[in-house]
């Protein structure tokens, strides 16, 4: 009787550890952080701050198109931040990405520039 329990003990003891080493070789191994990996950290950040900088220029600005143009700077970047997220940081993805959102922050900082341009102000006669 004592050998059958030693034997099904050894024989579990086994079981386990080969599925304990099993799963362990079932697990991707580690990824390596990459260029890609550095530029989605930055932009992620700066996005961030966008966001954040667009809601209270939104709240502060007393020109309506200032305020215009936060409040869609701030969507638009909450957007991109989603986006960036699922991503999560693919680097096919991420070029695909940051290609398609070029146009738009081009945009957004050339309107930038004009609101920032001092006010002409053109006197009828």
């Amino acid at each position: 009787m004592k050998t059958r329990t030693t034997w099904l003990a050894a024989l579990s003891a086994w079981s386990l550890a080969a599925a304990a080493v099993s799963m362990q070789s079932s697990e991707a191994p580690p990824r390596v952080a990459t260029r890609d990996d550095a530029f989605v950290q930055r932009v992620a950040a700066d996005v961030l701050a966008d966001v954040a900088l667009g809601r209270l220029a939104a709240q502060r600005a007393t020109r309506p198109e200032v305020k215009e143009f936060a409040r869609t700077l701030a969507d638009e970047q909450s957007r991109a931040y989603e986006d960036l997220k699922a991503l999560a940081w693919g680097d096919p993805d991420v070029k695909t990405w940051a290609a398609r959102l070029l146009p738009t922050l081009k945009q957004r900082l050339a309107r930038a520039r004009e609101l920032a341009a001092p006010a002409t102000l053109v006197l009828e006669r």
